[in-house]
């Protein structure tokens, strides 16, 4: 068995001057308290990180399949409820509404109840809520459905980044994100491979009985393959069984006294805090200033990723054309966010100003007149390699940021920030299109506000790291780490 190293803590009596005293390798722990913040960040990728990260990206797939679902079952909406194209609107709009509800609303729930019941219930709520727009008679009750079950897919995708992230060690942790939530686009790719194959047999009806029947299915398998958050199994000491589970699957054979507890990195983050904590400290100035970056990146995103395929279909391209530039702008996604986490991993914050810079001249060279199409799908590439990897960026980013009992809140309220970019990037994109503006004037207009972002985010980089290493316990005062008793301990 290999050496596990375990950092142990000794509390004076006032629990004010806690410090760390001994290390041990594997075996029984005789220690009093041991952080099992330390203990996460100490460890190596396992297979238990593996199998975490997979079935968070099988539940973020989901939630991508079932968000462009909808946008793929539009011929046939168009047919059953007797609707203009222009109708579809509301529909696809309700979702992202919805999104302003169930982010803060499901991200206080983790908070209050666990990272794992949440996910698990949030699936089957939006599961049963996606299978009830099947018996839908009106368009306006296809609406209602898709509106309340967005609220259980916002609402997921939060509390998995707030969940995924306090498994990973610290150097790993903007790597495990992106990894699980590159599952978003790859469930719209299979949605789309869905639509093309069994559309055409079964009729638009099959997209949400997938839709609706995975994530119920997923609940199931959660429900015993996924553990509870550490983070908020530490706060309950009725769950120290659970806890000393969780943890001896980091470390196979690893045993602890009966009256062994379980602490955090931090005395002050055991304790339930209010919302008020999302801006207290740095977070005064992080908190709204990460709103506002994912507002900024949202927006641009979404204006390019409803408006593309429009826009370019009346360019050189062509119809065609737009149809690849609009699958090789996910593509060049996927790639930006695979990308973009281990800088994140290394530098902290600084690659998403970067890619805001560079997203800027990408996006205002996808607008210029006379290019050919093979240069303009190169162009489209690079832009999207630099919006996904902005709001990837900011989505690894933000878990770090929060202290854990309120970190389901504080991610959650960024997403819903987020929404707020989301539904208005398509409706300004919109009204710009019908004044007629030309196609270059557009993409300037729309790289404003990545041109903001740059600002915003270069004023929160150097905050950033400091937060998270506060958050984290390693400039806690509560705590008189000895690095060299440490380093000696851990020597095989």
């Amino acid at each position: 068995m290999l050496p596990c190293v375990i950092t142990l803590i000794d509390e004076t009596p006032n629990g004010a001057g806690a410090r760390i005293v001994s290390s041990g390798h594997g075996g029984t722990m005789s220690a009093k308290v041991i952080d099992v913040e330390r203990l996460i960040n100490e460890k190596k990728m396992s297979a238990f990180h593996i199998g975490v990260i997979f079935m968070t990206f099988l539940v973020v797939t989901v939630d991508g399949f079932d968000i462009t679902a909808a946008s793929f079952a539009a011929p046939g909406l168009i047919k059953t409820f007797h609707i203009s194209p222009t109708s579809l609107g509301a529909l696809f709009s309700a979702a992202l509404v919805a999104g302003l509800i169930g982010t803060p609303v499901f991200g206080f729930l983790a908070d209050r109840f666990g990272r794992k019941r949440v996910m698990l219930w949030g699936s089957v709520f939006f599961g049963v809520f996606t299978l009830a727009a099947l018996v839908a008679q009106t368009f306006q009750q296809m609406i209602l459905f898709r509106f309340i079950a967005g609220i259980g897919v916002a609402g997921v995708l939060p509390t998995s980044v707030a969940y995924v992230s306090e498994f990973a060690p610290r150097k790993f942790r903007a790597t495990v994100v992106s990894i699980m939530f590159t599952g978003s686009p790859v469930g719209s790719i299979i949605s789309g491979l869905v639509a093309a194959k069994l559309m055409p047999i079964y009729g638009w009806k099959i997209l949400f009985w997938i839709a609706g029947l995975s994530p119920l299915v997923l609940a199931l398998a959660l429900a015993f393959l996924l553990p509870e958050s550490i983070h908020f199994l530490v706060r309950r000491p009725k769950a120290r069984e659970q806890l000393a589970g969780i943890l001896r699957r980091f470390e196979p054979g690893l045993q602890f006294d009966p009256d062994t507890r379980f602490v955090s990195a931090r005395h002050q983050s055991l304790k339930p805090m209010p919302t008020s904590a999302l801006f207290a400290g740095r977070l005064k100035l992080l908190t709204p200033l990460i709103w506002v970056a994912n507002v900024l990146s949202l927006m641009t995103f979404y204006f390019a990723n409803q408006w593309l395929p429009t826009l370019l279909a009346h360019s050189a391209a062509g119809p065609s054309g737009a149809a690849m530039a609009t699958t090789l702008f996910i593509c060049g996604g996927v790639v930006g966010a695979l990308v973009i986490m281990r800088p994140i991993d290394k530098w902290g914050f600084l690659p998403v100003p970067i890619l805001f810079l560079c997203g800027v001249p990408a996006l205002i060279a996808v607008g210029a007149p006379g290019m050919g199409v093979q240069v303009l799908l190169s162009i489209v590439v690079m832009a999207g390699f630099c919006l996904y990897g902005v709001q990837y960026g900011l989505i690894a980013s933000e878990g770090p940021l929060f202290p854990p009992p309120v970190r389901g809140r504080g991610v959650g309220f960024c997403f819903a920030a987020g929404r707020v970019g989301a539904t208005f990037g398509p409706l300004i994109g919109g009204y710009l299109i019908s004044r007629h503006l030309p196609m270059q004037t557009l993409f300037m207009v729309a790289a404003i506000p990545l041109g903001l972002g740059v600002l915003v985010s270069a004023v929160i980089t150097p905050l950033y790291r400091k937060q998270v290493l506060e958050v984290e316990g390693s400039v806690s005062p509560a705590f008189d780490f000895d690095a060299q008793a440490l380093s000696q301990a851990a020597a095989p």
